[in-house]
């Protein structure tokens, strides 16, 4: 017997699972004052994590989706996917540094940071914050959209909806749309690909911990460069850099939307395969009979 929640639409759950985490997330965002600064990134990670567990528990409890359906069912090969995605990531960010470095005139050099407690509860807290954006989106969400309604309407859908989630959570647009909104792709293909979330899952840590690293999100302690630019830039030079930025960041998009076109025809030709090996195999068992 059919559940409530499972004789809805796809595209109602879908926004019904949205908005249970968001709801859960902004009591994360209200309890992480109940702890010490220095712990409230990390906290807010891992109490936006359990809501993310928890949306995934009260779905599956009234069979909306399984856990394998949603992509979040761990086994031998889930640490492998999250560290093939932390390479991943880390050839993508360390492409992007490089071409902006040589692009502009930006210098970078060393902080001069050393290890602190500080330092290493920041860059843990993007393993729990990669993690509740990961289940939130790239979960059933993505895995429901590309099912359903093909892999181009589950990119382009989980892209915006995760620019705006960003925008809520005080980015501004032109930030969230140039970054988040880029990103997405390639946490939404790996997610599909591998069709779980370890995979992207260890690219969107690699990235948010490069940017962290390379001070790319100013300065904090975690940061063993500091990127700036010389004395006396103009700052219609520093200006043009950033529309370098968001031209690099562009560049990447299309890149992605290649991948993108790429695996949808690759599908295809599988499924056409498919298809055509089952109408074979059915045509041999009705001649035998």
């Amino acid at each position: 017997m059919k559940t409530s929640l499972q004789r809805l639409p796809p595209w109602l759950k879908i926004l019904l699972f949205i908005g249970c985490f968001t709801g859960l997330l902004m009591i994360a965002g209200f309890l992480q004052f109940f702890f010490s600064p220095a712990f409230r990134q990390l906290a807010f990670g891992i109490l936006g994590s359990g809501g993310g567990l928890f949306t995934v528990w009260i779905f599956s409890k009234f069979r909306a989706f399984s856990y394998a359906k949603a992509g979040i069912r761990l086994n031998r090969r889930s640490p492998l996917k999250f560290l093939l995605g932390v390479v991943i990531g880390l050839v993508f960010f360390l492409a992007l540094l490089m071409a902006f470095i040589w692009l502009t005139p930006v210098r970078i050099r060393f902080s001069g940071n050393g290890l602190s407690l500080e330092a290493g509860l920041q860059l843990l807290s993007l393993l729990p914050l990669a993690l509740m954006e990961e289940m939130a989106f790239r979960s059933y969400p993505q895995q429901e959209l590309n099912h359903r309604y093909g892999v181009w309407v589950s990119q382009f859908v989980m892209a915006l909806v995760f620019g705006f989630y960003h925008i809520l959570y005080g980015w501004d647009p032109v930030t969230a749309f140039t970054g988040p909104f880029v990103w997405a792709f390639l946490f939404g293909l790996a997610a599909i690909a591998s069709r779980g979330i370890a995979l992207p899952l260890g690219i969107h840590f690699s990235v948010n911990a490069g940017q962290l690293i390379a001070g790319l999100n100013g300065a904090s302690p975690t940061a063993l460069w500091i990127i700036s630019y010389p004395s006396r830039t103009a700052e219609a030079v520093q200006q043009r850099s950033q529309v370098t930025s968001m031209g690099l960041h562009g560049g990447i998009w299309i890149m992605l939307l290649l991948f993108t076109f790429y695996w949808d025809r690759r599908q295809k030709k599988t499924n056409a395969c498919e298809l055509h090996e089952q109408a074979d195999q059915k045509s041999v068992i009705q001649r035998r009979f």
